[in-house]
């Protein structure tokens, strides 16, 4: 009897901190910069030589126990091995600054390598305290964006907007949309119709329709167009019941109610608009209406947005050609180069930033493995291979440098769920 009381006194113990630790991460993937900078050991800023003020990080106290954490866990960690990355990145900044090129070791500017090191932290933390289950991976996710979607909310009713859009706390609108548009994709292709995919599928999307990422919307729709045209084909062949699952056709006939109900939403705004009325929280949506309009009357070439992103390519492609082999891995060298160019911040792309702030070698090697685990997913017939498609084509003509945790950790672990599930597939087979 004693023993079995040890046991279990054991197991709840475990559960308490396993569950105290998800929620610790939860807080680390919100982060809230006034506390961020409070705990700080280490800061940077903008230096005075770059008039666009982009970048403030702070390296704080309260990431150490997840970096810890990571740390002594990582032997039990089965999704990818990015740490190698790092340590190579590393390597290659010493290389140029015994080489004489510049480097993070002459300018001190470190929080490239904190971002990434936080953010493959965090990435194990959360599948180690899931025990590398996709489903408990999964539902950590299900959690982080019904309380992103409730900071947007609450930075509603603040009045705290980026350009009339809403982004989450820690995301940024950028990250925000990037990550409800790969959890919708996720969720309509991995996941059962119930009561909970309604709710988080509803919560999703109304935080990405927030965000007014139109970019992530758009190639969202082009990842979902496989699961609608695959089941409505089976539905034509009136095979209804053998072809098609009742979950596959409740989510269809949800996808098309929310179609409908979007696109009520976007006339009811463009009336409003029309007499003159203004609600600050439908700002994003109407942006996102604009661009639909432009689509159709054939302007979309006029779209400021689309011209600043295709001067920012070719600033960044100019900055290519000046150094083949990529810059030092620091935001205000790329910085530095792109205004050269006429441009103030960073190229669009997170392949051609990568490529600039990586090097070739690296940046291509990352994208080689992400494509490699596609085509791999896609040989199993994974429906995971979906999420892959959105990372790799966003990765390619979306995006920027890796700036900020929480985006980063959210790719790398979809890539570990990728991971995990290929292995799965491989061992029944």
């Amino acid at each position: 009897m004693g023993e079995l009381n040890r046991t279990i006194m054991k197991s709840q113990n475990t559960f308490s901190i396993n569950v105290l630790m998800k929620g610790y991460c939860l807080l680390s993937l919100l982060s809230v910069v006034s506390i961020t900078k409070a705990t700080a050991i280490y800061t940077t800023v903008t230096p005075d030589t770059n008039w666009y003020n982009y970048l403030t990080y702070s390296f704080s106290l309260l990431t150490i126990p997840i970096l810890l954490f990571a740390f002594l866990k990582r032997r039990k960690y089965k999704g990818i091995h990015f740490g190698y990355v790092i340590v190579y990145l590393l390597c290659r900044e010493l290389i140029r600054w015994i080489c004489g090129y510049s480097s993070i070791f002459d300018s001190n500017y470190f929080e490239m390598f904190f971002i990434l090191t936080q953010s493959l932290a965090l990435c194990i933390t959360v599948c180690v305290l899931c025990k590398n289950q996709v489903a408990k991976i999964e539902k950590f996710l299900d959690y982080y964006v019904i309380f992103a979607v409730a900071s947007q909310l609450f930075r509603a009713v603040l009045g705290f907007t980026t350009e009339g859009r809403l982004g989450a706390l820690g995301l940024g609108v950028g990250g925000t949309g990037f990550f409800l548009a790969s959890y919708i994709i996720l969720l309509v292709y991995t996941r059962t119709f119930d009561r909970r995919f309604t709710f988080l599928f509803i919560t999703a999307f109304v935080g990405l329709l927030l965000s007014g990422q139109r970019t992530n919307i758009f190639i969202m729709i082009m990842c979902l167009l496989p699961f609608v045209s695959n089941n409505l084909k089976k539905i034509m062949k009136n095979h209804l019941e053998l072809q098609v699952g009742k979950s596959d056709k409740y989510k269809i006939n949800f996808l098309v109610l929310m179609l409908y109900i979007s696109v009520f939403v976007v006339l009811i705004i463009v009336a409003l608009d029309s007499f003159g009325i203004q609600i600050g929280f439908i700002e994003p949506i109407k942006r996102l209406s604009e661009s639909v309009t432009q689509i159709f009357i054939g302007s979309v070439n006029s779209d400021i947005s689309i011209l600043g992103r295709q001067a920012s390519i070719e600033a960044g492609m100019k900055t290519l050609e000046e150094n083949m082999m990529g810059l030092s891995n620091d935001y205000y060298d790329l910085q530095y180069w792109m205004l050269q160019y006429g441009f103030p911040t960073y190229p669009h792309s997170t392949l051609l930033a990568s490529v600039l702030l990586w090097g070739p070698f690296c940046a291509l090697f990352c994208t080689w493995y992400m494509c490699l685990l596609f085509y791999q997913l896609h040989k199993y017939k994974s429906q995971m291979r979906y999420v892959l498609m959105f990372l790799i084509i966003v990765s390619i003509i979306w995006g920027g440098p890796i700036l900020v945790e929480p985006q980063f950790a959210v790719i790398l672990i979809y890539l570990s769920i990728a991971k995990i599930k290929l292995i799965t597939l491989r061992n029944c087979c």
